[in-house]
């Protein structure tokens, strides 16, 4: 991942190249990047939508901890709209680690559940495949 960011320049690049860099980091949980997200999010808010909901569907702390920060540095600067389906992200993460994460894969979300197809997009490794994190986000 270094190796990548180096070669490629990638803090220099357009907004979508930096997105796709920025999912990279988040997949890949490569920390030492973690300020091209935090930079990413405070100043590219309307691509970071998408991001938040990375962020906040991965089973780290830190980059729950990172998506809780950046919103808390940018909320009164962003759209209104935006800043409230980020939040609501933010809320329907603990609702999916109470509610489905704890009942591993592949088992029924509980009716009236935010992420009703958070369990059917879920691999071997129990965590979601994008498509269920993109309908997790898409529901707001």
């Amino acid at each position: 991942m270094h190796c990548l960011q180096k070669a490629y320049d990638l803090q220099r690049q357009d907004a979508e190249v930096r997105h796709r860099w920025c999912e990279l980091v988040v997949k890949h949980r490569f920390s030492q990047a973690y300020i091209d997200v935090e930079h990413f999010l405070i100043h590219d808010q309307a691509m970071g939508v998408y991001l938040y909901g990375e962020l906040m569907l991965q089973e780290d702390a830190r980059q729950q901890a990172l998506a809780r920060h950046c919103l808390e540095m940018v909320q009164e600067e962003m759209d209104q709209s935006v800043r409230r389906v980020v939040e609501e992200m933010n809320t329907a993460h603990s609702i999916l680690c109470l509610l489905c994460v704890e009942k591993g894969p592949f088992s029924a979300a509980p009716s009236g559940c935010v992420c009703q197809g958070w369990n059917l997009g879920m691999r071997s490794s129990n965590k979601p495949g994008r498509k269920a994190r993109e309908r997790v986000i898409a529901h707001f």
